[in-house]
């Protein structure tokens, strides 16, 4: 699924798979619309006029863009990972998986990933 190289033109924002399309691995396919729902009003909050909402949208796809290709590269990633051949690959991934070290080829399985996945805010973040 190709990324789009931006979200937003004038006062017309995408948000949810229309801006950023997800494969099914990290089930974040829902999750991320809400993400970005929610910093979209957090965005237009801070404005107190009509002349403000261009640059309000700015923001909300500065604030979203790089967060969401990390979690399509990771979903991405994942669906590699679960779906190898056997072979060499298959049987080096299921050593590491088994290590259950930080930066586990299975995202589910990182803690560091998931801590960054699960701990984002939308009104600090």
């Amino acid at each position: 699924m190709p990324r789009l190289p931006r979200w937003v033109k004038g006062r017309v924002a995408l948000i949810g798979d229309a801006a950023h399309s997800m494969l099914p691995f990290l089930a974040q396919g829902a999750a991320q619309g809400i993400e970005d729902g929610a910093t979209l009003v957090n965005e237009l909050e801070k404005i107190s006029k009509v002349e403000e909402i261009d640059q309000a949208l700015v923001r909300y796809e500065k604030r979203r863009m790089r967060r969401v290709h990390t979690i399509q590269a990771g979903a991405r990633s994942i669906g590699e990972t679960w779906h190898l051949p056997d072979g060499d690959d298959q049987v080096e991934r299921d050593i590491k998986m088994k290590a259950k070290e930080d930066h586990n080829p299975n995202k589910w399985s990182d803690n560091e990933f998931q801590h960054w996945l699960f701990g984002w805010n939308a009104f600090t973040d």
